[in-house]
């Protein structure tokens, strides 16, 4: 398989503790191609319920609905979570996020990536909460060789 590349990425930064809000719009600078991945890393209240879909975008994606890995700093409240779904079809412009209730805190990056494969691509992750200046994620085994490695990191006391 060819060498995975990068196509786009956006990060959100939303309501923060201004306004609850839900049914979160997410908008695309282009529209996805098809076969790619789409990667969608968000974080939120931990006490927040997400929607029986969470996920939904305009082409009509069957996104997974619940995330391929999640990390909870309980002591701040905040969830980092990453829904991970491959073989995208053509023309994704909007993503939109939902919760069971209105929330404070969304915040959301998006990748999307060619050359990954086209069904299961996890190959292995880890999520860890770190509490000092040194960050790590924790270790992990990957099976296949030339595997493409992400690190996700969210600061979830709000910078405070």
């Amino acid at each position: 398989m060819a060498t995975p590349a990068l196509v786009q990425h956006v990060a959100w930064s939303s309501n923060c503790s201004v306004d609850k809000g839900n049914d979160f719009e997410l908008t695309l600078p282009n529209a996805t191609l098809s076969g790619n991945c789409l990667i969608l890393c968000c974080q939120y209240p931990s006490a927040a319920t997400l929607a029986s879909t969470p996920i939904t975008d305009n082409i009509g994606n069957t996104w997974p609905t619940t995330p391929t890995k999640s990390v909870t700093d309980s002591g701040n409240g905040m969830t980092q979570a990453v829904f991970i779904l491959p073989n995208a079809t053509a023309g994704v412009t909007k993503i939109q996020f939902a919760f069971t209730a209105s929330q404070y805190g969304f915040t959301a990056n998006f990748q999307e990536w060619c050359n990954i494969a086209t069904s299961s691509p996890e190959d292995g992750s880890a999520a860890q909460l770190n509490t000092t200046t040194t960050l790590t994620s924790g270790s992990f085994n990957t099976t296949t060789n030339g595997d493409l490695i992400l690190q996700f990191i969210g600061c979830t006391d709000n910078g405070e």
